[in-house]
């Protein structure tokens, strides 16, 4: 057949028609190999950084502490300060300070739950978790996060997670870790992102010090070293006071005292609810017993807890008023009376050291680790 003859046949490859004289050039679609390559590179990054999964750790405070009470943590919505820092359309970092029993930490996961119908990257840690104690590990959990919501972000781990010397390096370098997140934080494709970390001031000193010393590089306008992300990364620390805080934007919990008190009567109400002791007593004196709760407790949902407790373990209205009345409002002077109740050495070890007040571990660790007497149910770190 000539050459003429050929050029005047249509062709049909597949679905495609082809007309006479067109010309078709076949090869192999590699995309399909490609993605599976670069799905098994995702999990294995993503495997390598796992320290704990977030909802999990969430989950398990929900359990330990007991679920939020219906009503309480709402007013938070309406804060002008909150609000200014959620609604900017830049970065920045917000402090959200308390002291021990105010709630920062069921805050924290009513915060976590609300963000999550935001189109946002929504990432967390919980620093009274024993598995992000410390700069490595809040680091890790971070990026872990940021591969698990945003997979394309791959490209800003894997060489440094290429063979098994330089992952075992980049793993336990803080400043491996800390170049991968801030990296990822610059790229456009990233998105917007929601951070929060609750109880940095459990972790130590020095993981603390390197952390904030880094976070001002992204937050502190007024840095040289001042990072940009390209997208807006918002930050909510939620802690005890912390000095290294002081220049951020604050909602300090102890200025929101209506607010506050609002959601401890609401706590008071609804533990009373779950007990049938207190369902067996008339109304009039189950009111007298939260008004006298409610003006002892100054705002502080653990001590409610713990009182509540001691108020358990009696039978009779009298007895309650005597208990009632003996009940210390110092926190960490009812703390004392509840180990002094504990007959088992181990746990009396477990639930006193070290002592209450500016220590590094948690009132919520000491409560679940005195479960036996309610407190791992007090709510309200």
């Amino acid at each position: 057949m000539g050459a003429e003859a050929r050029a005047n046949i249509a062709v049909t490859i597949g679905d495609v028609n082809l007309g006479p004289g067109a010309t078709a050039i076949l090869g192999m679609n590699k995309v399909g190999s490609d993605f599976e390559t670069q799905e098994k590179t995702i999990q294995r990054c993503k495997n390598e950084l796992f320290v704990s999964e977030p909802r999990s750790v969430r989950a398990e405070l929900i359990n330990t502490k007991g679920s939020l009470t219906e009503g309480t943590c709402r007013w938070i919505r309406h804060n002008e300060i909150y609000r200014s820092w959620l609604d900017a359309q830049e970065s920045g970092l917000l402090w959200i300070s308390g002291r021990p029993g105010r709630g920062k930490t069921m805050l924290s996961i009513f915060l976590t739950r609300e963000w999550e119908s935001l189109p946002d990257h929504v990432l967390y840690v919980f620093c009274g978790d024993k598995s992000t104690s410390d700069e490595v590990t809040i680091m890790r959990s971070l990026l872990y996060q940021v591969l698990d919501q945003a997979p394309s972000m791959v490209n800003h781990v894997e060489d440094c997670l290429g063979t098994e010397e330089r992952t075992k390096r980049t793993l336990s370098s803080r400043g491996d870790l800390w170049a991968m997140f801030t990296s990822m934080l610059k790229d456009p494709k990233l998105g917007p992102v929601l951070g929060l970390i609750d109880g940095l001031d459990e972790c130590q000193r020095d993981s603390t010090r390197w952390l904030l010393n880094n976070l001002r590089q992204v937050f502190d306008k007024g840095s040289r070293s001042t990072l940009s992300p390209r997208n807006p990364f918002k930050l909510a620390i939620v802690s005890r006071d912390m000095a290294g805080l002081r220049s951020f934007p604050q909602l300090n919990l102890e200025t929101k005292t209506d607010a506050i008190a609002r959601d401890v009567y609401r706590v008071i109400d609804a533990k009373m609810k779950e007990h049938d002791l207190f369902s067996e007593l008339d109304d009039g004196f189950i009111k007298e017993v939260k008004t006298a709760l409610w003006d002892h407790s100054d705002g502080t949902f653990l001590w409610v807890g713990f009182a509540i407790q001691e108020l358990l373990s009696v039978e009779t209205k009298t007895e309650m008023r005597i208990a009632l009345d003996a009940i210390p409002q110092d926190l960490g002077a009812l703390y004392s009376k509840i180990l002094l109740r504990i007959k088992r050495p181990h746990e009396r070890e477990n639930c006193s050291a070290p002592a209450l007040g500016d220590s590094g571990v948690s009132l919520s660790d000491r409560g679940s680790a005195c479960g036996g007497f309610g407190c791992g149910r007090s709510n309200y770190r």
